[in-house]
């Protein structure tokens, strides 16, 4: 299992870094992506503009360093979770969106992928936080 976390600890943690990166230049372009999933607006819209991207570069660095790989782990798999929730909503709403995922993007919604890769990742921070339990208690 540590080959297989190692590799879900580095791809999910390049993810997280990158799409992170992306959306905290571009906090416009993040801000019209997210208002189009119509589930936030007014201050929480701007708080949540500010703080995911950031939440995303503190998590994805925190799997790739591997500290604190557990608790980087459980904030991913949070994200995740509110990521894929709003992804289902605005798919049954039927809403034509720009996923956000890394930043602004083209505004034809690819829900079958968008919700594949998230469960997948979801996947791949679940091994990660298995992998950080097991550890947990090693020298590291």
């Amino acid at each position: 299992m540590n080959l297989v976390a190692g590799a879900c600890r580095w791809v999910v943690g390049a993810v997280f870094l990158i799409a992170g990166v992306l959306k905290a230049i571009d906090p416009a372009g993040f801000m019209r992506d997210i208002d189009g999933y119509r589930m936030v607006d007014g201050p929480l819209l701007v708080a949540v503009v500010f703080f995911v991207p950031w939440l995303e570069i503190a998590a994805g660095a925190g799997l790739v360093l591997k500290r604190p790989y557990g608790g980087a782990a459980l904030a991913a798999i949070g994200m995740l979770v509110v990521f894929l929730f709003a992804l289902v909503q605005a798919w049954a709403r039927g809403l034509d969106i720009s996923c956000g995922c890394f930043g602004s993007g083209p505004t034809v919604a690819n829900y079958p992928w968008w919700v594949a890769r998230d469960v997948a990742m979801l996947l791949a921070c679940g091994a990660c936080w298995m992998d950080s339990v097991r550890d947990f208690g090693r020298p590291a």
